[in-house]
């Protein structure tokens, strides 16, 4: 990775390039009116593609440009390129685009739909037993549903792209997690050789696993414009195009049915999960296997059936970006448990103890006992409980409750792709590694490990492998897999020169590679959950939240988050603390700050400057413990992002006992706060 972003570099004779995009989020494309274009300016649509016309994303075809129907609002239909960006974004307002309607037919027609309304494009279903039996006699059960909105990964730098175009081939920069996928997609897209195409991914800033398959889309319409011209062409969106076209995540509706034994155990899990797809969503069906698999979390669920499903929208595209789908299975989890506990009275922390394997209760009650202790959870949580049903309007003062829930990161993407790490030794001990992918903070990590593990100065350990040229063929660059496979990789590796350092002569190469299990395979090695799936990773965290609101403006102000985690062993105990405060941050902001206009009652679309995340002075005091264990470090980027949000679901809910309203929505906004405490709607 090269330490500039796309919008720091410059070429000689370099071009510019914009998007011309679609109007309206449906139509037949009849015509597109050009207004008379200077010298060196031209348009390029879906008839003047040089070969493949769509890009490749897990065998779903995503079209590089809109051909003949549009599919979404702000879909490409072209691209102009030119010597000057100002005339670009003057031309680009002139170009007309002609379009007929696609007949309605009578599910468009005449009334508002839900989720449930549209064409269901994808499906995933588990089970085991027959719960139906067994909610019939049921001592009592218990249902909840959550709503999880779609949001916008506000980026360091907006989507960019730059190509540079040689006789011989092309030099691609781009910000992106999986560089192969985008040097395979330029290749297909312009009729050049894989190996004529060199990707040079940059600085990627915070990423959030945004950066997976849409930085190839733009590559290949930077690319086709560059061919095309034969210049080097940059195309830099701005940061409100990039909002508004770039994905999204998807918004899901969650329903958790229990049936509970007498002794407040539950018997059977009913699981039911719709997901907004969009108009185009690549990863959908990765995306319900994860969601699938993660769906009962820690717990010991003897008889349940999880099905999801994935309905086609116009919603654009659409896109998922902390783990693959981890974050919304175990917040809804966690908010369902939480009901559970609420409603019979019984404590948050023992109760889910009993619920687990005995393998992961020992893991998370040491979790339970450290976060109780530091928080006074127990007490506060009887307490609060006591007060707040006696609290009957704002005169009663501030309200107060807190919350608990727990979970798994889980690490490796549900895939079949290989990992690598090459380390060679040379006459000088000076150590060179080739570990892709392996992003800037994970080099830290390795470069401090095996400077201790072989005596050497840092400064003696260099990496190979900036750009897909010198660079071995891997797969994408996520915490997960990156944690999870690349650093026991390494480890293997240092082990193997100790090993052979002394023995043999100077310079000594070791390789290893690994691959990430494919969802449906069970694999010895890697950690197995409660639904039999295999996982690359397991990382066992805990967090506790405590609320106070203003019942006058209905403000939520956090008064602590105590979080543990245990990732495996702490190569640099520093930077994860550093990670996991950032995805705190990131946790609070999903969770309270950051909403995209609703749908549903008619918003308009937020400015880009509106789009709130959440800031260095509003972040609560926070406790942060890091517990390590015998195993390889496993992925922790979104360990907190998984549970978090729950957390503060279940303080809040807790200060709303007086009413009958629940919270059941993220991200969670101050008017229905108001609706709960007021009775309005």
């Amino acid at each position: 990775m090269i330490e500039q972003f796309v919008s720091d570099l410059t070429f000689d004779g370099q071009q510019y390039a914009v998007i011309v995009r679609a109007p309206v989020s449906s139509g037949i494309i009849s015509a597109v009116h050009l207004p008379p274009l200077p010298e060196g300016y031209a348009f390029y649509g879906a008839a003047q593609l040089p070969a493949h016309k769509t890009v490749e994303v897990f065998e779903h075809p995503l079209p590089i440009f809109a051909d003949g129907e549009i599919d979404y609002k702000e879909q490409a239909v072209g691209i102009l390129a030119g010597d000057n960006a100002a005339t670009l974004e003057s031309l680009r307002k002139e170009i007309g685009i002609e379009l007929e309607p696609i007949p309605e037919d009578s599910f468009e027609a005449g009334r508002p739909h839900t989720l449930f309304d549209y064409p269901i494009i994808a499906r995933e279903v588990r089970t085991a037993g027959d719960i139906d039996s067994i909610f019939e006699t049921a001592d009592s059960t218990v249902f909840s549903s959550i709503k999880i909105g779609s949001q916008y990964a506000a980026r360091s730098e907006p989507f960019a792209a730059l190509t540079v175009f040689r006789e011989d081939g092309l030099d691609v920069y781009v910000p992106t997690q999986w560089p192969f996928h985008v040097r395979a997609a330029v290749a297909k897209a312009t009729g050049l050789a894989e190996e004529s195409v060199v990707v040079h991914p940059t600085q990627t800033g915070e990423t959030f696993n945004e950066l997976l398959w849409y930085p190839s889309l733009l590559a290949c319409q930077c690319a086709v414009a560059a061919v095309l011209q034969r210049k080097t062409v940059s195309l830099n969106l701005s940061a409100e195009e990039s909002r508004a076209a770039a994905p999204k995540t998807p918004e899901m509706i969650i329903e958790h049915k229990s049936a509970l034994s007498g002794a407040r155990t539950i018997a059977a899990m009913q699981i039911s999960i719709i997901v907004n797809a969009g108009a185009c969503c690549p990863l959908i069906d990765k995306i319900l296997k994860q969601i699938t698999a993660a769906a009962l979390g820690p717990y010991s669920v003897p008889n349940y059936r999880i099905e999801a499903r994935a309905s086609n929208t116009a919603e654009g595209l659409i896109d998922i970006f902390e783990g693959w789908g981890d974050y919304y299975a175990s917040n809804a989890l966690e908010n369902h448990i939480n009901k559970i506990i609420q409603e019979y009275n019984l404590s948050p922390a023992e109760w889910r103890v009993k619920n687990m394997p005995e393998n992961y209760g020992a893991v998370f009650s040491s979790l339970f006992e450290l976060l109780t202790a530091k928080s006074d959870f127990t007490c506060k949580h009887a307490a609060y409980r006591v007060f707040n049903r006696g609290k009957r309007d704002k005169r009663d003062g501030r309200w107060r409750g807190i919350g608990l829930a727990a979970g798994f990161q889980y690490g490796g993407c549900a895939a079949d792709f290989t990992y690598s790490a090459e380390l060679t030794l040379d006459i000088h001990n000076k150590l060179l590694i080739k570990a892709e992918p392996a992003e800037e903070d994970v080099k830290k990590l390795i470069r401090k490990l095996a400077a201790k593990r072989l005596e050497i100065a840092e400064t003696d350990i260099t990496f190979a492998g900036l750009t897909t040229a010198d660079m071995n063929v891997s797969g994408p660059a996520t915490a997960g897999n990156t944690d999870g496979i690349i650093l026991p990789l390494i480890e293997q590796c240092l082990t193997d020169l100790q090993e052979q350092r002394f023995r043999n002569p100077l310079p000594i190469s070791i390789s290893r590679s690994a691959g990430a299990p494919q969802s449906d395979v069970q694999q010895s090695e890697n950690e197995t959950n409660e639904t039999g799936v295999s996982f690359v990773s397991q990382t066992p965290a805990a967090c506790i939240i405590e609320l106070e609101m203003d019942t006058v403006c209905y403000d939520i102000r956090i008064r602590k988050i105590w979080f543990a985690c245990r990732p495996g062993k702490n190569y640099e105990k520093k930077q994860i603390l550093n990670a996991l405060r950032k995805n705190i941050a990131a946790a609070l902001s999903r969770t309270a700050k950051e909403a995209l206009p609703s749908l549903e009652t008619g918003e308009s679309p937020l400015p880009y400057s509106e789009y709130r995340t959440i800031l260095p002075n509003e972040m609560p005091p926070l406790s942060v413990d890091v517990l390590e264990r015998e195993k390889s470090m496993s992925g922790f980027d979104s360990c907190a992002l998984n549970i978090l949000p729950a957390a503060y679901l279940a303080a809040l809910n807790q200060i709303l006992l007086r009413v009958p309203a629940r919270i059941d929505t993220l991200p969670i906004r101050t008017e229905y706060l108001f609706k709960a405490l007021t009775g309005k709607k």
